[in-house]
């Protein structure tokens, strides 16, 4: 086809197309332009949420956290209350040992040793067994008629459980060195 138009006539149209064009390119960098603004908005408040999120998850492992760190020291605090709870029920007052051994104790028997030994824990296949204090006398009787009354005061005494003399002890008649052991009441 043969175009007979004039050259400005065809300038015009060349012209028009390129504005045409132009503008063409301006509305689609526009809204290329828009489509990534919106883009990124839209990755912004998902960020944002995502964000939020992952420091509501640290918020609470941390508050998680401190409640570990607090129940183990809570733990650690009540074992240590425990353990002073059990030496507490196994200390026995040695004031009243001793008064008791001078109420008991005749005045003309001597006591030349005195051995105390406290009460402990000991665990057995997973069970825990006191074993009570003792105590170890010894010292010098008169008679045997004397020891006999101090052994027989000891008996009724309820602070001694189990009160154990030795056969030796009754051997001689008088001029006696005695020992006894006591083992005492929980």
């Amino acid at each position: 086809m043969i175009n007979l138009l004039p050259p400005s006539f065809k300038e015009s149209i060349r012209q028009e197309e390129n504005l045409r064009l132009l503008a063409i390119l301006l509305v689609l960098l526009f809204l290329f332009l828009l489509s990534l603004s919106f883009l990124l908005v839209s990755l912004r408040i998902f960020l944002g949420g995502e964000i939020k999120i992952e420091k509501a998850k640290l918020v609470v492992q941390e508050e998680t956290l401190d409640k570990h760190k607090e129940q183990e020291v809570i733990k650690s605090l009540n074992w240590d209350v425990l353990n002073t709870v059990r030496v507490y029920r196994r200390q026995v007052q040695l004031r009243a040992v001793f008064a008791s051994l001078t109420d008991n104790l005749p005045n003309s028997m001597i006591v030349e040793n005195f051995s105390y030994t406290p009460s402990s824990e000991v665990v057995v296949k997973e069970e825990t067994k006191i074993i009570p204090a003792k105590l170890m006398l010894s010292g010098f009787a008169p008679t045997r008629e004397i020891l006999f009354s101090f052994k027989q005061n000891l008996e009724t005494d309820s602070l001694f459980k189990t009160v154990t003399f030795p056969p030796s002890n009754w051997v001689n008649s008088q001029d006696i060195i005695f020992s006894v052991s006591l083992e005492l009441e929980s």
